[in-house]
């Protein structure tokens, strides 16, 4: 669960990063 949870994190927050770098 926890690795899960981890990994979706980690995807929201690149695709954040991604957007704020295209922006």
């Amino acid at each position: 669960f926890m690795a899960e949870y981890s990994n979706i994190l980690v995807m929201s927050l690149f695709s954040v990063v991604l957007f704020f770098g295209a922006g």
